[in-house]
């Protein structure tokens, strides 16, 4: 189980660039986001993480600074 809500947070975060949208993910609680994606994934189509995450939506950062983003976010930076 380790690292798959990391795992999880670096594809969003791609898709998201990819769709030209940025999430501010040090500003989410892990647990709130969790269970959101939990809903989402047992009723696809319900809105649930779409809802959480759309106060938390920001600029995309660029291509070339989206590692820097990844890596300095809460949960991804090595940090506990």
């Amino acid at each position: 189980l380790d690292g798959n809500g990391r795992t999880i947070i670096v594809v969003h975060t791609e898709l998201a660039q990819r769709a030209g949208i940025g999430i501010d993910w040090a500003a989410t609680n892990k647990t709130a986001y969790l269970q959101a994606l939990t809903e989402e994934i047992e009723r696809p189509g319900g809105g649930h993480l779409d809802n959480y995450l759309r106060p938390f939506l920001r600029e995309a950062v660029g291509v070339e600074r989206l590692a820097e983003h990844v890596l300095t976010t809460r949960g991804l930076d090595g940090r506990a």
